[in-house]
């Protein structure tokens, strides 16, 4: 007789658990994102941010989160001294802002500039631009006359040598150069008037 023999059982395949979600793009664990950022986790842990993702025991967070959180941060730091600056009056804290103070100075500015515009539409102020273009316009006319001189002076007088001429064109180049830089020279001249404006006030008083 033929002895049978057991057909072994087959093993039942062990029953495949499910795949852990896909993190998204552009999630980052908290090292990832330490690490891009180039701080240490206990500094990250500051921020006090809350995950965007918990997953596997992991969080996970987006630049936009921590980007959101320093700039709410910053806001945060300048309200706390712009009220400071109220709250103290005379006592600013450093890098502190007074409101009040600086819409003064934004409004005497405002007042300054229209009391100019004023003052030139009644012709009592030339723009610089204008008095520049004015002075050039002069200087080139004076230029100009001087530049006959020689030969009107040899006409009318005969006798002159030519050694006298000469003397008489080097001091009339002399005039033209100071004439063509009038217009360059109005920045000087200007600071030379108040100068010299300055110290008739502090002699008056």
């Amino acid at each position: 007789m033929v002895a049978k023999t057991k057909s072994k059982a087959k093993a039942k395949p062990k029953a495949k658990g499910k795949p852990a979600p896909k993190v998204p793009d552009g999630y980052l664990n908290k090292r990832q994102m330490c690490d891009s950022m180039g701080i240490s986790q206990t500094a990250f842990d500051k921020y006090k941010i809350e995950p965007i993702l918990r997953q596997g025991g992991r969080a996970y967070y987006t630049v936009r989160q921590i980007l959101n959180n320093r700039l709410e941060n910053l806001a945060q730091q300048f309200e706390d001294r712009f009220q400071g600056s109220e709250e103290d009056g005379d006592e600013l804290p450093p890098g502190s802002i007074n409101g009040d103070r600086e819409k003064a100075r934004l409004d005497k500015e405002r007042a300054d500039g229209q009391a100019l515009k004023n003052a030139v539409t009644r012709g009592e102020l030339i723009p610089t631009d204008a008095a520049m273009y004015i002075f050039g316009e002069m200087g080139a006319e004076i230029s100009s006359i001087l530049e006959v001189i020689p030969a009107k002076l040899k006409r009318r007088v005969p006798i002159l040598k030519a050694a006298d001429i000469n003397a008489v064109k080097k001091e009339i180049v002399k005039a033209q150069n100071i004439a063509a830089d009038v217009a360059a020279g109005l920045d000087e001249y200007t600071e030379g008037y108040n100068a010299e404006t300055a110290n008739e006030l502090a002699e008056g008083d």
